[in-house]
């Protein structure tokens, strides 16, 4: 996966007016930091044991008896105790070798800016696939934490593990490698968008963005809106605004910032709730699809469309013995003494996300801390992962 330092500075044109990627990076940073705090750490634990064994392969006795302290002086030999104890062992130089690449690889991953997890799709090229292999090179991050482990515990074969040491495919990544997976940015060509295409990749807590360049299908993205998924079709100016939104996301998901007059239809589905979308552009672009034959995108408006009236009706109390729910307390759907509705109810022929109640907030516990992945990070107790 190709990384560039650079990527910030770099504009995209939208319509006439020209936007940079590195503002929409920078709100993208709170998903990032959880994998860069976990990498860190684990590249600090791989030194500090590649120190320890360094100094007991120079003076394992010496050692020995600064660890013992001045209780042991006189009464016990650490050189006989490094014996039986098998501390001055000599270091096996396969694991050293392995813990030294190790450290690099976790140093360089840690210290990378969201720019550095970027792949782009040539025109005529397939999403899924540049997907695919842009997260295998993500993995191997999670792939030679594997081989450090099991190097520890001196159970590393090279001809059985060696499959560690290179990219390390979506598939094969366990559910906390997948809850600590860095955003994504992938640039490609509207025509050869499928929302599809990412559909295998809705797990865990991995996101994609996508800049795309040139028109578009007015919906590609609309199948994906689904339960606990953030999905969202925007321009430049609105994408810095959503792209804050969906950081702080605590599940999958994927924004696609599109150019103005790309022909994409406008939603936000902040995973839960109705899609935040204008109706009548909406109804206006069904009908456009529909009397245009042979054009793609009209399954996926009606798709969008199903969404907005389940949501719509979700969102109609049911009414039980005369008493609409939720009128004792004033809420949705109550009258006021005079008969008029509560100013509570959403309006009518809108289907915004902050008319009916929008995503109910993740618990705070569900989302790992950066201390226990990290902790997972280098000493996993999963061996059927691997």
């Amino acid at each position: 996966m190709p990384s560039d330092p650079n990527v910030g500075r770099e504009a995209r044109e939208v319509g006439s007016t020209p936007f940079e990627i590195a503002p929409l990076l920078e709100r993208l940073g709170p998903a990032l930091d959880p994998f860069r705090s976990a990498v860190a750490e684990a590249a600090e634990e791989v030194r500090l044991y590649r120190a320890r064994h360094e100094e007991i392969a120079a003076d394992p006795a010496g050692r020995m008896a600064r660890e013992l302290g001045p209780f042991a002086e006189g009464r016990i030999d650490p050189l006989r105790l490094v014996g039986l104890l098998g501390d001055g062992a000599a270091p096996d130089p396969l694991a050293d070798r392995l813990m030294a690449v190790a450290h690099e690889r976790f140093l360089a991953a840690s210290s990378g800016g969201l720019g550095s997890y970027r792949t782009s799709v040539p025109d005529g090229g397939d999403l899924r696939d540049a997907v695919k292999d842009a997260l295998a090179e993500v993995g191997s991050v999670f792939a030679i934490a594997r081989a450090v482990e099991k190097a520890r515990d001196r159970r590393y074969e090279p001809d059985r593990d060696h499959h560690l040491l290179h990219p390390h495919p979506f598939h094969r990544w366990s559910p906390a490698e997948r809850s600590l997976a860095p955003p994504l940015l992938v640039e490609v060509a509207g025509a050869g968008l499928r929302g599809a295409a990412l559909l295998e990749f809705m797990e865990g807590s991995q996101k994609f963005v996508l800049v795309v360049r040139g028109p578009s299908p007015p919906a590609p993205l609309a199948r994906l809106a689904s339960p606990g998924v953030f999905v969202a079709q925007v321009d430049g100016a609105e994408g810095p605004g959503v792209l804050t939104q969906f950081a702080s996301h605590p599940g999958p998901g994927v924004v696609a910032i599109f150019q103005e007059g790309a022909g994409a239809q406008r939603f936000v589905h902040p995973g839960e709730g109705a899609p935040e979308v204008d109706s009548g552009a909406l109804a206006s672009a069904v009908e456009h699809a529909a009397n245009a034959p042979g054009q793609p995108g009209v399954l996926d408006l009606r798709y969008l469309e199903g969404l907005v009236a389940s949501a719509a009706m979700a969102a109609v109390p049911r009414a039980s013995s005369g008493v609409t729910p939720g009128a004792a307390e004033g809420g949705v759907g109550s009258a006021s003494p005079e008969g008029t509705p509560n100013s509570s109810a959403p309006a009518r022929g809108s289907s915004s996300v902050e008319q009916t109640g929008g995503a109910t907030p993740a618990p705070a516990g569900t989302t790992p801390s950066v201390d226990q992945l990290a902790d997972w990070l280098l000493a996993r107790t999963d061996p059927a992962a691997d």
